[in-house]
């Protein structure tokens, strides 16, 4: 009550045409300096506030246009229950302003009971904004210590942003984006600082935001404030000054991708399917890493020039294409009539050599006409088909050639060891067998061995054995004239001497008649000497009958005496 009365001495006054104008004046100022300011800054406080102002003004003119006392102190107090029905944000401002108006309107007459039931409404609203003023000074205060200790934690990382930094993972950059293989350590770098840095700068704005919009002192949200601009001066500097690092290392590395796959090399360089791969990693990665606007927009720009300039020479080599398929298939024809042609030719009876010239010559025929490669593919695989079946008999017959082959020298391997062990036999049983059966066994595994042909190892290997053979054979003659009388020992070289002479007549004979032989040949000889030469050829000839017969003969007593037995 003692509030009420001093409120009641308080001297009322009612605002004036004059004050409304200055408040509206007031309202446009402020709205002046918002649209003048930074958008951000217009937080939902200074809009409550705009809102409040109108309200007022609106309250104003009608509470001006009312003539009875009554329905002017009803209107305040509606004006006053609104003021404090705002949910989380009375306008105290106002109810205390309508209640001074109103305060001063009790002392006009009226009814004592519309008074009294007037004065009681005025009383609990009175009290209600109290209470709610308590309540909402207590919310105020708990939300600066919260935003105080939210303060105090964003100093603390802005403080140890070195150690925090250390915690953050690298972006990671596909190895398969070649574009931005070289530079890509610093763009991990500069994008994990990055990503701290716009995390503190977040927490920052939040901050602010919550600061300006939470009701408390003057003094203590300027003190706030300004520890908030210091913990940004170390974080929003060295944002914007990474950002445009970062942004132009990324615009210049996707200009050389542009400039060096799109203007300064032919697109067919690579394939349009690795280029589309490349353009949209690039474009993932812009949305990855922290770009300004200007670059974000103008890389963007570009790649979706080069994804339409790929589009557009893919559409063109798509209709080139087309008119080569026209062709390979003009060329196909072509060569599948020649391969049938060659199809109805091939019997069983054509050999492999025929079918491989026939082969042979449409191959030539192919490099000769425009075909790609699957076609070229499909035309050899018919050939093949074709040629299968001959192949296969030509291996099979081959096949049993080399069974024959294998047959037969196994044959010569079997005859080989046979006549080895023939000669190792007639070796180790030389001692038990005569000179006579030594040499007739001799002489038949002579003949055995000139009937075959063999390998030179093998050749050398026999001849070795034979050598033995006929050491032995040579000692049992020596044996044997050692065992002759002294008159057979004579009359052999008595018959020795003879031979030797027959033989020595023999060969003079044979160059006598080789000489007779060149004269007659030729041409310088009339017919006289010619009679004369043929004659002596004659003579000479008969000579010649008789020492071979004479040297037979001799040959044979030769070998009685030296083969006969004691």
């Amino acid at each position: 009550m003692n509030s009420d009365h001093d409120m009641k001495g308080e001297s009322g006054k009612n605002f004036s045409n004059e004050s409304i104008a200055e408040l509206t004046a007031k309202q446009k100022q402020s709205e002046k300096d918002n649209s003048q300011g930074d958008v951000s800054d217009a937080y939902p406080n200074d809009m409550n506030e705009k809102n409040s102002t109108h309200s007022l003004i609106e309250f104003l003119e009608q509470f001006h246009g009312e003539i009875h006392i009554e329905k002017k102190i009803r209107l305040s107090l509606e004006f006053m229950r609104q003021t404090l029905s705002q949910g989380s944000s009375p306008r105290f401002k106002d109810f205390w302003e309508v209640r001074k108006i109103c305060l001063s309107l009790f002392k006009e007459d009226m009814p004592i009971s519309i008074r009294a039931d007037l004065w009681n409404s005025y009383i609990e609203l009175a009290s209600e904004a109290k209470q709610l003023k308590e309540i909402v000074d207590q919310q105020s205060a708990f939300a600066v210590e919260q935003i105080e200790l939210a303060i105090q934690a964003l100093e603390k990382d802005v403080a140890d942003m070195n150690v925090v930094l250390e915690l953050i993972a690298d972006v990671v950059i596909s190895e398969e984006c070649f574009s931005l293989q070289k530079n890509r350590e610093l763009y991990a770098t500069i994008q994990r600082e990055l990503q701290l840095l716009n995390a503190l700068a977040v927490k920052i704005n939040s901050l602010r935001k919550e600061l300006l919009k939470t009701e408390m002192r003057i003094r203590i949200k300027n003190k706030l404030l300004e520890r908030l601009s210091l913990c940004g001066n170390q974080v929003f500097p060295r944002r914007k000054e990474l950002i445009k690092q970062i942004s132009e290392q990324f615009s210049q590395d996707v200009e050389c991708f542009v400039y060096s796959q799109f203007r300064e090399k032919e697109l067919t360089q690579i394939p349009g399917y690795v280029l589309r791969k490349e353009i949209k990693y690039l474009q993932q990665i812009a949305k990855v890493l922290t770009l300004n606007t200007h670059v974000f927009t103008e890389t963007r720009v570009k790649l979706s020039t080069c994804w339409d300039e790929i589009k557009n020479y893919e559409k063109e080599r798509k209709k080139e294409t087309q008119e080569k398929k026209l062709l390979f298939k003009q060329g196909f024809d072509q060569v599948a009539e020649k391969i049938q042609a060659f199809v109805a030719s091939v019997n069983e009876e054509t050999s492999l050599q025929e079918c491989d010239r026939q082969i042979t010559e449409i191959l030539a025929f192919i490099k000769t006409v425009l075909l790609g490669r699957e076609e070229v593919q499909m035309l050899k695989e018919q050939l093949y088909n074709v040629k299968k079946p001959i192949l296969e008999k030509a291996r099979e017959a081959e096949k049993i050639h080399t069974q024959k082959l294998q047959e037969k020298e196994k044959e010569k391997k079997d005859r080989l060891e046979k006549l080895s062990c023939d000669l190792k036999n007639l070796i180790q049983q030389a001692s038990e067998l005569s000179l006579e059966q030594i040499t007739l066994q001799n002489k038949a595994l002579e003949e055995t061995f000139q009937q075959n042909r063999w390998k030179q190892s093998e050749k050398q290997m026999l001849e070795r054995l034979f050598k033995q053979v006929k050491d032995l054979i040579n000692d049992n003659k020596e044996k044997t004239l050692m065992l002759l009388s002294e008159d057979d020992q004579k009359a052999l070289a008595q018959l020795q001497i003879i031979l030797f002479e027959k033989k020595n007549r023999c060969k003079e004979l044979k160059d006598q008649l080789e000489q007779y032989r060149k004269l007659l040949g030729g041409s310088g000889l009339d017919f006289e000497k010619t009679i004369m030469y043929r004659e002596l050829v004659e003579t000479d000839k008969s000579v010649l009958k008789k020492i071979n017969t004479s040297i037979l003969d001799i040959e044979k007593k030769i070998k009685k005496i030296a083969e006969m037995e004691i």
